[in-house]
């Protein structure tokens, strides 16, 4: 991941996935028709989300 750290960005998702499922979350750029969600709704939806272990996430990537 150019300019950041991936191991930490996993780190900081794994924290939201503690939130409760009705936490609104607002992107910071946009991306359509929805101008944000939730955190119940990027578990389903949200590939990156949904990564269990770092292996995960970094093959999601393309940097394992």
């Amino acid at each position: 991941m150019a300019g950041g750290d991936s191991i930490k960005l996993f780190e900081s998702l794994q924290k939201l996935k503690k939130l409760s499922d009705d936490v609104e979350v607002y992107p910071g750029h946009d991306y359509g028709d929805v101008p944000f969600s939730t955190i119940g709704g990027e578990k389903k939806t949200n590939p990156y989300f949904k990564c269990g272990t770092k292996e995960q996430f970094l093959n999601l990537l393309g940097l394992f």
